[in-house]
């Protein structure tokens, strides 16, 4: 073990080159309990650590805010970043390229444990691999998206987006809390690219600017194994959770479509009403009112449409939540759908933008093999909504929606015999 202070050398300007000779020389690296100034990038290659006494201790501060702060090289393996905080001047924050932590693509065994990012552009930035692991890594106050995972399916052999989060938070970015997606896909026509995913645990977000999860495909990557657990998403501008398999093609397109997700986040509050309390302003330590975002008002206008849970575009989908309360638009919200199972969840208290939008409990729009069960529905215009009769709904309570329970097509009622066990009782 190397402490990086016993690599300063007289004449330094700041605490860059103690780190660049401090790795060059140690595969372990440990900051003591004070704040590091750096003007150049860290650059981490395999078989790094760089430790610290605790995220409230030992802090790097980057003073260039086009930099990152923290490259892991394309292709390292096992790095280890855990116990430290990265940030910098609230009044010289990250700009385009001037993030926390950039992981370069193709790495293994990357782990980050412990750590503390603000003011960045974006606080993380990972691409493909087939085991990394952040847990309890916090984001706050980022230009862009708090956590950006970005996969790049052209790669041979294809390597996956493998990440798995535990305990991470994103508050108050200016684009997603956390911000899933595939590049463009270049191979022959016809052909399309797949990402499959880790599995995310206990993520929290508030406040941030855009969703609070935004995961996507697009026209020829299809996105698979979506796996959310447990975790609060709360006060987002946009939607809550919003899974996407890829926006331009059709359910049944078994080849452009991801399949087998399961979106179970133990609660989803006002998506959509972004934040409109106070907060410390750590500049002044004063309490502040933030509103220079969208949807950061108490007033709603008609471009508010946050949505608690929207998935859209997949094959296979069980939605799980726990609670789903206070959206500005409908509770959940799917689209194109083959195969969707809503199950076991409080719907409540959503449509919330009366000057526009949907206000619906559970609205599926456009799916087939629709399940709806075991929920308890109240307190928006519409219990459930549906579009297409392949539906099942069964032991569900829908009572205490302003404008009735059901809305199918050209009905109020329940729509087949096997929707039984319901309240109101089948019609």
């Amino acid at each position: 073990m190397a402490l990086v202070d016993n690599y300063r050398v007289a004449g330094d300007a700041d605490d860059t080159a103690s780190f660049t000779r401090a790795l060059a020389a140690n595969g372990l690296v440990e900051l003591g309990g004070k704040t590091y100034t750096i003007s150049g990038t860290i650059a981490l290659t395999s078989n790094k650590r760089l430790t610290g006494q605790g995220s409230g201790v030992s802090i790097i501060r980057m003073a260039q805010q086009s930099l990152p702060a923290i490259t892991i090289a394309a292709g390292a393996n096992a790095v280890q970043i855990d116990n430290l905080a990265v940030t910098r001047p609230i009044n010289a924050p990250g700009l385009a390229n001037g993030d926390g932590i950039q992981c370069l693509g193709a790495s293994e065994g990357v782990s980050l444990t412990s750590v503390e990012l603000s003011h960045h552009f974006r606080c993380f930035v990972g691409r493909n691999t087939n085991g990394g692991t952040l847990k309890s890594v916090g984001a706050s106050q980022c230009n862009s998206h708090g956590f950006e995972l970005s996969h790049n399916p052209n790669l041979v052999p294809n390597v996956p987006l493998q990440w798995s989060l535990t305990d991470c938070g994103s508050g108050f970015a200016s684009g997603n809390g956390f911000y899933v997606h595939s590049e463009t896909y270049t191979g022959a026509a016809g052909t399309y690219g797949n990402v499959s995913l880790g599995t995310y645990t206990n993520l929290t977000t508030f406040a941030n600017a855009g969703n609070g999860l935004r995961v996507e495909g697009n026209a020829r990557v299809a996105v698979h194994s979506v796996r959310l657990f447990g975790g609060f998403f709360g006060e987002d501008g946009q939607d809550g959770v919003y899974v996407d398999g890829g926006p331009n093609g059709s359910a049944q397109d078994q080849g452009a479509r991801g399949t087998n997700h399961i979106i179970a986040p133990n609660f989803v509050e006002l998506a959509g009403l972004g934040y409109s309390g106070p907060y410390n302003d750590p500049s002044t330590g004063t309490l502040v009112q933030k509103t220079n975002a969208v949807g950061r008002f108490l007033t709603l206008t008609a471009s508010q449409s946050g949505v608690g849970v929207k998935v859209s575009h997949c094959i296979n989908a069980i939605i799980r939540p726990a609670v789903v309360n206070g959206a500005t638009w409908d509770g959940i919200f799917t689209h194109n759908v083959r195969g969707v199972s809503v199950q076991n969840v409080q719907v409540s208290n959503n449509g919330l933008n009366v000057s526009g939008g949907r206000r619906n409990g559970i609205y599926l729009y456009q799916c087939e093999r629709q399940q709806v069960t075991g929920c308890r529905v109240f307190g928006q215009e519409r219990g459930l909504a549906w579009t297409n009769n392949d539906i099942v709904i069964t032991g569900n309570d829908f009572r205490d929606n302003s404008s009735g329970p059901y809305a199918g097509p050209g009905a109020t009622a329940l729509p087949n015999s096997t929707c039984v066990g319901n309240l109101p009782s089948n019609v």
